[in-house]
């Protein structure tokens, strides 16, 4: 039996099953929950049926099955809604012709197959077109480098310039390039292989798993042969499991979805949205969310937190809601009313507390923030419409201080900020200065060590950071008019400015320049996260208006 997972476009996997001896390929919805969607093949020698299906690969847009239907000596290629498309060779020893193929596997990029033509001792790799255009191996047993005995399964790394074989009737596993040109073989790990029946890269090719079907365990190589561990031993039945193993014919990576991880960038993408998850070195990771009521869905999302178990937070603005995602984007909560304080009009602004997990949103429209508990339960509310302090004219941004204290409010009517306690009493409040007033504080955060406050000013395209104290000096303006920085760092509205958790970076949605740009804190570029160019490929954006860094536990 054989398996292959592909993501499945409303979430989750779509895993597919070769049934060998049921002579049928099923396919399942989900590791999770497993449910049966289809089954396609009857026993038999004609188009679409066969005769001892040993393997399935889809191909790397989903489109497609290859089965290798071994018995009946071809490759079948299937849609992946079940329909036959055709066969790829049939038996003999020529060129294009199998004995036996066990294994057909899709290059990365979908424009080669790579087929182990078991009998005939040699590995043939197709084009779109189904002509041969490279063959490693002879047509004859060897235990020569480069040549097989009985080759069982066949993997391209993910990034396709490496093609593993196990060489069953040899015992080892040997590595091509992408060519054909043989590289390097290897035979032993916690001991030699015995009749290894599989091999599999993991999916950010660090690792190769190998079936070691005589010795009832799965191998794990470095991908230069180096052994690095092993799993699984003899068993016979139930009373044996769990780990035990009676030749275990296949071994396969599934490719979880991708998490988000300490020190990973989450932009809220507004017009897109979408929330997008990027590496420290800002390169895309993942997306979640997509328009829509729903939950998990986004309206126009203005806001991202994380919480201090890794959970992202998003006010779901023109949803009226705040919603908890999961740290894969999976939705786990939504709120959008309390029973003493009613429900949010706009909310822009989401913090959470990383002592007590209590989450602070800035309800602009309602000229409020409110405090919350982890379960979406109401705790406070504090302000109203006003200019005093203690009111708020549009609050769109709130950060906790890092003791969680203390929260920072910006006001976009008033352009100012103000701290406040828990309780709603007011510390002080304060404008930019030295050269003058913010227009529209759109964004506060305070750094790591609590001893400053940075400040994205959209209008005055402008990031701040000051000191935390009554003198509230000005250490820092990224994009200002008085910035001493290259054009490198001009930004275009920013409405957004997060610290790294270290406190030695600070990222700046940049937003009407629709990227996310990442300084030093002496000011100086580091890097650009986002694809160029306003879009909704993954890693463009549309109009990102709030970044955050995703903390350790």
């Amino acid at each position: 039996m054989s398996v292959a997972a592909f993501p499945n476009p409303s979430g989750g996997y779509r895993i597919a099953v070769a049934d060998m001896y049921n002579n049928r390929v099923q396919l399942f919805d989900d590791a999770g929950n497993g449910t049966f969607v289809d089954h396609f093949g009857t026993p038999g020698v004609g188009r679409g049926e066969f005769r001892y299906p040993a393997s399935v690969s889809w191909s790397p847009d989903g489109s497609r099955l290859a089965v290798s239907d071994y018995n009946n000596h071809r490759v079948q290629v299937w849609s992946a809604d079940g329909e036959f498309e055709f066969n790829v060779g049939y038996y003999g020893t020529g060129e294009g012709q199998f004995q036996t193929p066990r294994s057909a596997v899709w290059s990365p990029d979908g424009s080669r197959l790579a087929v182990a033509d078991a009998f005939n001792h040699r590995v043939q790799i197709f084009d779109a077109d189904r002509n041969v255009v490279d063959t490693i191996g002879t047509k004859e047993p060897s235990d020569a480098d480069g040549s097989f005995n009985t080759p069982r399964a066949v993997a391209y790394s993910p990034s396709g310039d490496r093609i593993a074989v196990a060489d069953r009737g040899n015992h080892r596993v040997q590595i091509f390039d992408a060519d054909g040109n043989y590289l390097t073989k290897f035979n032993a790990g916690n001991g030699t292989f015995s009749n290894p029946t599989s091999v599999a890269y993991s999916p950010d090719g660090s690792m190769i798993a190998v079936t070691d079907s005589g010795n009832n365990r799965i191998q794990m190589f470095h991908t230069n042969g180096t052994f690095a561990f092993e799993f699984g031993s003899p068993g016979t039945g139930p009373s044996d499991a769990p780990g035990k193993l009676n030749a275990p014919m296949t071994a396969a990576f599934v490719p979880f979805p991708p998490v988000s991880r300490p020190g990973m960038i989450a932009v809220a993408d507004r017009d897109n949205h979408r929330i997008q998850v990027f590496n420290p070195d800002g390169t895309f990771a993942f997306a979640f969310g997509g328009p829509g009521t729903a939950p998990g869905k986004l309206n126009s999302p203005q806001s991202v937190a994380y919480s201090p178990d890794g959970n992202i937070v998003v006010a779901d603005t023109g949803n009226r809601r705040i919603q908890v995602f999961g740290p894969d984007g999976s939705p786990l909560l939504n709120f959008n009313y309390d029973n003493t304080y009613g429900p949010f009009i706009e909310p822009r602004g989401v913090d959470v507390d990383s002592v007590t997990g209590r989450i602070l949103v800035a309800d602009a429209r309602g000229h409020r923030v409110q405090i919350f508990n982890p379960d979406g339960t109401g705790v406070r509310s504090i302000g109203g419409l006003g200019g005093f302090y203690g009111q708020f004219y549009t609050p769109v941004s709130v950060d906790w201080a890092p003791d969680g204290s203390r929260f920072a409010v910006s006001e976009l009517s008033n352009a100012r900020v103000q701290i406040i306690y828990p309780n709603g009493t007011v510390e002080r409040g304060f404008r930019e200065p030295g050269i003058g007033a913010w227009y529209a504080p759109h964004s506060v955060d305070y750094s790591p060590n609590g001893t400053q406050i940075a400040v994205a000013s959209g209008q005055d395209n402008c990031a701040t950071v000051m000191r935390n104290d009554v003198s509230q000096a000005v250490d820092l303006r990224l994009g200002c008019s008085a910035s001493a920085f290259s054009t490198a760092t001009v930004l275009a509205g920013p409405r957004s400015v997060a610290w790294s958790e270290d406190g030695t970076r600070l990222a700046v949605a940049d937003t009407g320049n629709n990227q996310v740009q990442v300084f030093a804190v002496d000011g100086s570029f580091e890097l650009t996260v986002g694809v160029p160019g306003v879009g909704s490929a993954d890693g463009q954006f549309n109009r990102p208006v709030s970044v955050a860094y995703h903390p350790s536990p």
